[in-house]
């Protein structure tokens, strides 16, 4: 179980969390949606795929990089998948939101950080969350073995579309609630932008603990929200090290979007 549900719809949480952003843009301090939960591990959720009709048209953005151009689809209202019944079941079992449909400047950051390696041939890497596929696809770019995830299976159709045009006509792809472990283990973990709520740090702790292998690394970007401490301190207690990389920037609608780059690895 979860805990207590919000008795608001997605539309009023979307837009209490989008006059948050404003607010840190205005203010610097960031501001904090709280929400409070039971404890306990979350049993897997999943969110079937939507028919392209019902998700609405898409646009095509071009993310440009030192070497590379991304071709990334997505709908063209984030806000229309927010009306749907769908959206609202899902609200209602796990205050889901489609989050997804939206390009976030700090995947772009990740991206960005990933192409600037040339990582090792052949070294398995999984991205939680993936949404779009824009950190997936960099990283296929820059020569890891990628498997996208997400419990979305709408997100996930749109990442392997978004990985298609960009020159890789077959991936792998799983749904995956990465809230739950997955019995493999992979040499990269990839994740952008998932502590959005402080629940998520237990969940993603011990799922780093069961998907790095031995010698592997996890790669996880964040905008800088409140929880960060909160995270290297779970990450300290559960056997971790970390590194930050230096603060990385996007200019996305004319703004100036700073993300923090942790590289982790078993102690």
């Amino acid at each position: 179980m979860y805990g207590d549900r919000l008795n608001v719809s997605p539309r009023v949480l979307r837009h209490g969390l989008a006059v948050g952003k404003q607010l840190f843009a205005l203010s610097g301090r960031p501001f904090d949606l709280v929400i409070w939960y039971n404890r306990g591990m979350p049993k897997p959720f999943i969110i079937p795929k939507l028919a392209s009709a019902v998700v609405g048209p898409t646009v095509q953005d071009v993310l440009r990089f030192t070497d590379h151009d991304m071709v990334i689809v997505r709908p063209a209202s984030a806000d229309h998948l927010l009306d749907l019944n769908s959206t609202h079941h899902a609200f209602s079992q796990d205050e889901y939101l489609p989050y997804w449909a939206t390009l976030w400047p700090t995947a772009e950051i990740l991206a960005a950080y990933l192409l600037s390696f040339n990582w090792k041939q052949d070294l398995k890497a999984i991205e939680l969350g993936c949404g779009l596929g824009v950190c997936g696809i960099a990283g296929l770019l820059s020569g890891l073995d990628v498997t996208f995830t997400d419990y979305d299976q709408t997100a996930l159709s749109f990442a392997e579309e978004n990985a298609r045009i960009n020159g890789w006509p077959q991936v792998k792809a799983m749904t995956y609630d990465w809230r739950c472990p997955l019995g493999e283990a992979f040499d990269v973990v990839l994740a952008s932008d998932i502590l959005y709520e402080r629940r998520n740090i237990g969940p993603l702790v011990e799922t780093l603990k069961a998907l790095m292998a031995v010698g592997g690394e996890a790669i996880i970007a964040d905008p800088n929200r409140p929880y960060g401490q909160d995270f290297t301190k779970a990450l300290l207690a559960s056997g971790f090290d970390y590194e930050r990389a230096p603060q990385l920037r996007v200019v996305t609608d004319g703004k100036e979007v700073a993300a923090t780059i942790y590289r982790i690895k078993r102690r």
